[in-house]
């Protein structure tokens, strides 16, 4: 295969040659190297992404047509640019991260006029669409991460009312932002509209919802399952020691010892907020599962 411009290709911004720009030219080399492109060398990469057959990796080596045109034709191409908008978050390039994101949100609008008004004719069932929902998703996520939560909340309700079923499940960025937020009681009703051990975050963000809302009872049933359910992340709620998760396990979070520390990331701090919710995780691990002990 070739090689071509990072900056041309995959419309990231590569920084003037300044001691600060070449240390950010740096870091997203290293995080682009996450998502399966090989550095060729300082400014050009070999793209190897393993998502893409052979013959559209070589169509996007010749690429001579605008994003919307192939992403039009070829929608596994925006799953590129989201894992770059991720790597960028997780390496701590936030307006990188933002950008891409929104970029990608702007191709939707412009290629799913269905998606942006909120009429429920973009099925889940069409596999071509899952990068769409995909890029919405990821995009509340980091809306929800950084603090923006008014955004990312309305994001991930147009996720949902397009998809009811939630397969891409954009509850999880709408918990993470409801919980940073405050809007505590609006947690408790999402776990009436899907099964609260549907994931982590849900399972175990209804105990601290529970807890600070002070309703023991229901947070210590809810902590029960979610031992049952996801035992790593609970687990990892009453650690006294955090690892940092890596890059790989952040972008692909598949064990529970990925979501584990994929949780801890996003949710840790308010857990941290409230000692006292972390010491009743202490306390049952401490005890064991047995409901009848409390």
């Amino acid at each position: 295969m070739g090689r071509w411009s990072v900056g041309a290709t995959l419309g990231l911004a590569i920084a003037p040659l300044t001691p600060q720009g070449a240390t950010l030219n740096r870091t997203i080399a290293q995080a682009l190297k996450h998502v399966w492109l090989q550095e060729t060398d300082s400014k050009e990469h070999r793209f190897v992404f393993p998502r893409l057959t052979d013959d559209i990796q070589g169509l996007y080596h010749d690429l001579k047509v605008t994003h919307d045109v192939l992403l039009t034709i070829f929608p596994e191409f925006l799953d590129v640019r989201t894992d770059l908008g991720l790597c960028a978050l997780f390496t701590g390039l936030r307006v990188t991260a933002l950008s891409l994101l929104h970029e990608n949100q702007a191709i939707c609008q412009t290629l799913l006029q269905d998606f942006v008004a909120g009429t429920p004719r973009l099925s889940w069932q069409e596999a071509s669409n899952r990068s769409y929902f995909r890029a919405i998703r990821e995009l509340s996520y980091t809306l929800a991460y950084i603090g923006r939560h008014d955004e990312a909340i309305h994001h991930t309700r147009q996720l949902i009312s397009i998809d009811p079923d939630d397969h891409i499940d954009a509850r999880s960025p709408l918990v993470l932002a409801y919980v940073r937020s405050g809007q505590f009681a609006k947690v408790l009703t999402l776990t009436r509209e899907f099964d609260p051990l549907s994931t982590p975050e849900l399972a175990l963000s209804q105990i601290l919802v529970n807890l600070v809302l002070g309703r023991e009872s229901e947070a210590f049933k809810a902590l029960w399952e979610s031992y049952h359910a996801f035992p790593s992340v609970v687990r990892e709620v009453a650690s006294q020691r955090h690892s940092p998760a890596t890059l790989t396990a952040l972008l692909n979070p598949f064990s529970e010892r990925d979501q584990a520390q994929r949780y801890w990331r996003d949710f840790g701090r308010e857990w941290v907020k409230r000692p006292e919710a972390i010491a009743f995780v202490r306390w049952f691990l401490r005890g064991g599962d047995d409901a009848s002990g409390r």
